[in-house]
């Protein structure tokens, strides 16, 4: 099986990082130990690369009732620059899988899946456009986004020192862009606080060394 290789794999080797594979990817599993990671980010702050999430975006006048058929969430109450975590169904009301959704504009939204989930999800959101005719363009940009997140206590410090803005009125699940092509939102899947911040493969390695 050939491996996907995240956009600054070089660069985490280069570093000495230990590297491992997770869902068909070689990935960074630690620098120098699981354990003085762990403290880092309890106690002030770590960095994540996350490349490897599958990142789909949705497009076309349809977008919005289209995902309220598809998920079991009104999507549509979702207001632009805000997210929910969401579950996709099948036919018989059972979970094909859990995503992040953002809003972008009206029409146009955001959906990040664990890398594992990726194919699965665009081939039944495919399936489901396509079958029922939907107005709606689904566009894969996995491999052409870096995504990382950095979280722990001085989370808010380091984004606000990057972006000149505060996390104390940033809501959760709610995301801002900045030139010249990040967009970041105010969130972590761990029981710190956190920011992801997602660009343009071309913009990874200079955003990495920033953080």
């Amino acid at each position: 099986m050939t491996l996907r290789e995240l956009p600054l794999s070089d660069f985490h080797r280069s570093c000495g990082a230990r590297m491992g594979v997770f869902c068909g990817w070689e990935m960074p599993l630690y620098y120098r130990s699981i354990r003085e990671e762990y403290f880092a980010c309890t106690n002030s702050c770590g960095l994540f690369d996350i490349s490897h999430l599958g990142k789909f975006f949705l497009r076309g006048k349809e977008a919005t009732p289209f995902l309220d058929y598809a998920t079991c969430r009104k999507v549509s109450e979702i207001k632009e620059g805000r997210g929910k975590y969401i579950f996709f169904l099948n036919w018989r009301g059972g979970i094909v899988d859990g995503a992040t959704l953002f809003r972008e504009k009206e029409e146009e939204w955001l959906l990040i899946s664990n890398a594992g989930a990726r194919e699965k999800l665009f081939r039944w959101l495919d399936y489901l456009i396509k079958t029922n005719k939907w107005e709606v363009e689904i566009e894969d940009v996995t491999e052409k986004k870096a995504l990382f997140a950095i979280q722990g206590p001085e989370a808010a410090v380091i984004a606000k020192e990057l972006f000149q803005v505060s996390g104390d009125n940033w809501p959760k699940f709610s995301f801002r862009k900045f030139p010249p092509g990040f967009q970041v939102t105010h969130l972590a899947f761990s029981k710190e606080d956190g920011f992801e911040i997602m660009s343009d493969v071309s913009l990874g390695s200079g955003l990495w060394e920033k953080l």
